[in-house]
């Protein structure tokens, strides 16, 4: 089992999809940890399809392409797939708004977190996986300003 899937919706990001995703790429490794690069295509027209299979040559990038589904159904089709193989899973878009330098800080505050308060089975939320709601990290301050982040852990 890795120890890390990062989700990423991708629509129409041909001019900036490399960059992230190298970005994010160089980041993981640096961590020292077991990870895939889930790159989702949700039925772009602009090139990134192309840009997508390039970057699908890096062992730790995994590609999939879709017919457009929208924002909601494609994160949740990720969280499916990651939880097959992966400890804890994030998601993240692929507008580079939430830097990749900033999971680190949100990595280290995973050590020590237990489940949710309520402990609820959080699969029907994702429509099925064995994943349960964690809190790891709600906020974390990178470049001066505070983000709103959570990552979910096999149940």
């Amino acid at each position: 089992m890795k120890d890390l899937t990062v989700i990423m919706p991708v629509y129409n990001e041909a001019e900036c999809i490399e960059g992230v995703a190298r970005s994010w790429l160089g980041m993981l490794k640096s961590q020292g940890m077991s990870f895939t690069l889930l790159l989702i295509n949700d039925g772009s027209r602009d090139g990134t399809r192309e840009r997508l299979d390039h970057l699908a040559r890096e062992a730790e990038i995994s590609v999939v392409h879709k017919q457009n589904e929208g924002h909601g159904p494609t994160i949740l089709g990720g969280y499916r797939q990651a939880s097959k193989d992966s400890e804890w899973v994030f998601q993240v878009d692929s507008d580079d708004e939430i830097r990749a330098s900033c999971f680190p800080a949100l990595w280290a505050a995973r050590i020590g977190q237990r489940y949710s308060a309520s402990g609820r089975d959080a699969s029907s939320l994702w429509g099925g996986g064995s994943f349960r709601a964690v809190r790891a990290g709600w906020c974390v301050y990178c470049a001066g300003r505070e983000f709103s982040m959570s990552m979910c852990r096999s149940a």
